[in-house]
């Protein structure tokens, strides 16, 4: 038992890999409770609007019901996106596998990591619902203490199930027995059943209590077959409806027992072919030798493009990257949108009606500054740059070799997050030329032009950010990321943005000079980072060691 604890901890440690002390590190933990408290405020407001609904038709366990669903469906998806990696595909198993280690310790450590991570899910979306139902219900402090119990023992079953089905995959399947192949056949799976889920998600609109009440009463229908099937949600509710009395209790019981017995009889099976597994799937890497072809893959062409094709190769042939990095931009915008399209109807949207109000507004300040906060909202979805030094790793050494100077680096690293976000920014063009026919060429141009400049100083921003703290020790691309501070700042500076965006359509109420008091400031901007950078390319690039 204390060897797997001690396994757990490096592993935990390497994935982190945070050294830094002192200030920043205070720094750092202040902003990680600001960000956290505003997620967890958020999902609060959430909870308690959707329990008051519930109490007025004395339903209000259904929120319940709902809740653990909800935590088994993404405790589903996120373990099959990183068991696959945390378990056949992290560099630590080069050392792991040499060392005198059972490998049943080696599988159970990887799961806790894996358990760990669904407690941060947990903490943020369910926690603060059954703290708010059992304060709205005014129930007694046995329900808080059976909450928390079970949420400890809720993620030992997907993470076991998850891992087990995907090794039988890898151990069975020859056709899906590489890393590669494994990813994209994740990400194709997870993609389809998010945009399923958001097509038919369109009835979720400015409800009436009584309403959103109504529309969560019909899905929990579907939950109370679900958790038919599933007998570890049916103990989950048995005990936390019935935590005051015995039959909490004995149910809690079984459900711990039947958790942890899943949890290891997995980890035992996973054990026995383990180490032969992944000794194939190295084996397979290794004879993956591609020759050159002189005439072919040798082509004179000029450093941007050549530093430019290295960088989305990067992106596109690592499914992790890919995932990540670039279908957020591409798809997300899309995903959004579907409920607009497909539940307009059940949302009682009027679409007629709102053409003609875009109409009037398109070509004032407010439309123009309508349309580029929708813009700057979907750059969020663009983690390319702020990664971009992360994801070389330690191979980020090799910038300081090539004879290229630094501060032409930086531009080049802060290109691929610049051509995804052309994405958004054309799609919102297409839609408003489309949907708003009386939009004129100039709103155009200043939407594309504008929304142009700062997605340049976005991205740049988001380069230098990664080279001031880059993560290159990582045991897995799934820790650049997931598990990686940077991701934050994206948000800061798409909330900075719209902030500016909006302080200035306040105050200036032409469009023509709206437009071009944020052209000169996006210009004044660039100026002075290109400066910056011109007189800091040194000390840019000092962490890269």
């Amino acid at each position: 038992m204390k060897e797997i604890i001690l396994l757990t901890k490096v592993l935990l440690k390497s994935s982190t890999n945070d050294k830094k002390l002192g200030e920043k590190k205070i720094n750092k933990t202040i902003f990680f409770i600001l960000i956290y408290g505003y997620i967890i405020g958020v999902i609060s407001y959430l909870s308690y609007s959707t329990i008051k609904s519930l109490i007025l038709i004395n339903q209000p366990a259904v929120f319940l019901n709902l809740i653990f669903i909800m935590l088994f469906t993404l405790g589903f998806i996120q373990s099959t996106i990183s068991s696959i990696n945390i378990l056949y595909f992290s560099k630590d198993l080069e050392y792991l596998i040499q060392m005198p280690i059972n490998p049943i310790k080696i599988i159970i450590s990887k799961f806790n990591c894996l358990v760990i991570s669904q407690y941060i899910i947990s903490a943020f979306l369910a926690l603060p619902g059954i703290i708010i139902y059992g304060y709205l219900l005014n129930l007694q402090i046995s329900f808080y203490i059976m909450g928390i119990l079970i949420l400890l023992l809720f993620p030992l079953i997907p993470v076991a199930i998850v891992s087990l089905i995907v090794s039988i995959i890898i151990k069975f399947t020859k056709l899906i027995k590489n890393k590669e192949t494994i990813q994209y056949f994740t990400v194709i799976l997870t993609t389809i059943l998010l945009i399923a889920i958001m097509s038919f998600s369109g009835t979720s609109g400015n409800l009436t209590e009584k309403e959103l009440a109504d529309s969560l009463i019909k899905f929990n229908g579907l939950s109370e077959v679900i958790i038919e099937i599933l007998p570890n949600i049916k103990l989950i509710m048995n005990s936390i409806l019935n935590y005051n009395n015995i039959t909490g209790i004995i149910s809690l019981i079984l459900f711990g027992i039947l958790s942890t017995s899943i949890y290891y009889i997995s980890s035992m099976i996973i054990s026995k072919p383990y180490v032969n597994i992944v000794m194939s799937l190295d084996s397979i890497k290794l004879k993956k030798i591609k020759n050159i072809d002189t005439v072919k893959d040798l082509k004179k062409t000029t450093i941007y493009f050549s530093y430019l094709k290295k960088e989305l190769k990067l992106l596109f042939r690592n499914p992790i990257f890919f995932m990540q990095c670039v279908l957020p931009s591409i798809l997300f915008p899309i995903i959004i949108g579907l409920p607009l399209f497909f539940g307009k109807d059940d949302l009682g949207i009027d679409v007629n009606a709102l053409k003609g109000d875009f109409s009037i507004v398109i070509n004032s300040s407010f439309g123009l500054m309508l349309a580029l906060v929708v813009v700057l909202f979907m750059y969020i979805f663009n983690y390319a740059s702020i990664t971009a030094v992360s994801r070389d790793g330690v191979n980020a050494v090799f910038m300081k070799y090539i004879p290229l100077a630094f501060k032409r680096q930086i531009i080049y690293k802060a290109s691929p997050g610049i051509l995804l976000n052309i994405f958004p920014m054309m799609y919102v063009i297409i839609f408003l030329l489309i949907f708003v026919p009386d939009i004129s060429l100039r709103t155009v141009i200043y939407i594309f032009l504008i929304s142009l400049f700062i997605n340049v100083l976005t991205n740049i921003y988001a380069v230098l950010i990664d080279f001031n703290n880059p993560k290159l020790k990582w045991i897995s691309e799934y820790v650049v990321v997931k598990q990686n501070f940077n991701m934050f700042f994206i948000i800061i500076i798409a909330t900075v943005e719209i902030g500016v965006v909006l302080l200035l359509a306040s105050i200036i109420l032409d469009i023509d000079k709206l437009a071009l008091t944020l052209l000169s400031v996006c210009l004044v901007l660039y100026l002075i980072t290109k400066r910056y950078i011109n007189k800091n390319q040194l000390k840019i690039f000092k962490k890269i060691m």
